[in-house]
C-alpha cells in the first residue's frame, strides 16, 4: 500500500496538505496551516462564538488569510488534514453505540431505555462519545522535519549511567524491546501513554453533568514536550449527564481500541527524513501504561475506590 492509498484510508488528505504548507502571502515564513490553527486555537481558549470568529476569519481574508473566509473554511481544512473528530450517540448505561446496524434502533436493544431526549422540538442524545482521529495527528508529526527529528529523541537520548531520566530507561519499556524486537528496531515507531479523568466543566457545585476526556501522551517526544498542551492527543470525549462508572468505561474505550489495535499491526506513514523514493514505511504504536488518581484508577481497573469494604476474616 502507498502512502497515498494510506492516507486515503485514515481521511487524509494529501493535495489538502501540500497547500496548507503554502505561505499564507507573499514574503512570510507563516504557513497558512500555522496562521489557520494557531486562530481557531485561539478562539477555542477564549471561548468566542461562532459568529465572532467568522467576522475574525472574513478581516484576515482581506490581508492575511486570502482563502480562509470563514470559520467554517478554517474547521474544513482541519479535516481535510485529518484533524476532526466523530461524534458517535451511545445508550447512557454504556450498552451500545447508535451507529451502524444500531443506527435507527430506538430505545436501547438491550437496556429498553431512551436514547434521545426531546426539548422545545429539538432532540438532544442522552449520551455523546467525541472521537478523535489519532492515526492521522501521528502521520502529520513525521511529515515536518523538526516534528520528525523530535519523533527520535527517546532513541539519542537513553541514560549512559544506569540512572532513569526518561521513560525509555524504565524497565517497563525495555520489557516491550526485549519481547517485541522488530517493534523496537525502528525508532519512529510510537510509544504511547493513556490518561483520563472525570472533570466537572461547569460550577463545582454542579453535579448534572460528566465529562471525561482520554488523552494519549507520546514518549517519543522529549520529556518537556510529552505533557505540553500542544502535544497531547485527545483521543476520546465523553459527554452526558450520566457518570461515567467502572462498569461501562471499557465500553467507551471501543473505538480508542479498535485504533489502537490497527497501530500495533501496522499503518502507513511518511518519513521527510529519508530520501525521496523511501520515504513511505510501516508505523506501529504500543501502548505502554496507563496513568490516574486514585478516583480514576477506580474506574478504569474496575476495583473499589470509596466507601468502606467489609472484610470478613477467613475461619480454618
Amino acid at each position: 500500500m502507498s502512502f497515498e492509498d494510506g492516507a486515503k484510508q485514515h481521511s487524509f488528505d494529501l493535495v489538502a496538505l501540500e497547500d496548507a504548507m503554502k505561505e499564507s502571502y507573499i514574503g512570510t515564513k507563516c504557513t497558512k496551516l500555522a496562521a489557520t490553527i494557531l486562530f481557531i486555537n485561539l478562539c477555542t481558549i477564549h471561548g468566542v462564538s461562532n459568529k465572532f470568529a467568522n467576522e475574525l476569519f472574513a478581516l484576515l481574508h482581506l490581508q492575511l488569510l486570502l482563502e480562509m473566509g470563514s470559520y467554517y473554511a478554517a474547521i474544513i481544512l482541519n479535516q481535510n488534514l485529518g484533524l476532526n473528530y466523530n461524534n458517535i450517540h451511545a445508550c447512557a448505561k454504556g450498552c451500545v453505540f447508535f451507529q451502524g446496524n444500531h443506527k435507527d434502533v430506538v430505545p436501547c436493544p438491550k437496556c429498553g431505555g431512551p436514547c434521545y431526549k426531546d426539548e422545545v422540538n429539538m432532540v438532544f442524545p442522552l449520551k455523546v462519545l467525541q472521537h478523535f482521529l489519532v492515526i492521522p495527528r501521528l502521520q502529520c508529526m513525521l511529515i515536518t522535519l523538526v516534528m520528525s527529528e523530535l519523533m527520535l529523541w527517546h532513541s539519542q537520548n537513553s541514560s549512559s549511567n544506569g540512572l532513569v531520566k526518561h521513560p525509555c530507561d524504565s524497565k517497563a519499556w525495555k520489557h516491550v524491546h526485549e519481547k517485541f524486537p522488530t517493534f523496537a528496531s525502528y525508532p519512529r515507531n510510537v510509544h504511547l501513554a493513556l490518561a483520563t479523568n472525570g472533570v466537572n466543566p461547569f460550577k463545582p457545585t454542579c453535579s448534572k453533568w460528566s465529562t471525561w476526556p482520554i488523552m494519549l501522551l507520546n514518549y517519543n517526544l522529549p520529556p518537556w514536550l510529552t505533557t505540553n498542551f500542544f502535544f497531547i492527543l485527545l483521543a476520546l470525549l465523553i459527554l452526558g449527564k450520566n457518570y461515567v462508572t467502572f462498569k461501562n468505561f471499557d465500553f467507551y474505550l471501543q473505538p480508542l481500541v479498535e485504533k489502537l489495535q490497527q497501530l500495533w499491526t501496522k499503518v502507513v506513514a511518511y518519513d521527510v527524513l529519508k530520501p525521496l523514493g523511501s520515504r513511505s514505511f510501516t508505523l506501529r504504536a504500543s501502548l505502554l501504561w496507563t496513568i490516574h488518581d486514585f478516583l480514576g484508577y477506580g474506574v478504569v481497573v474496575g476495583v473499589s475506590h470509596q466507601g468502606y469494604i467489609l472484610h470478613v476474616p477467613f475461619v480454618g
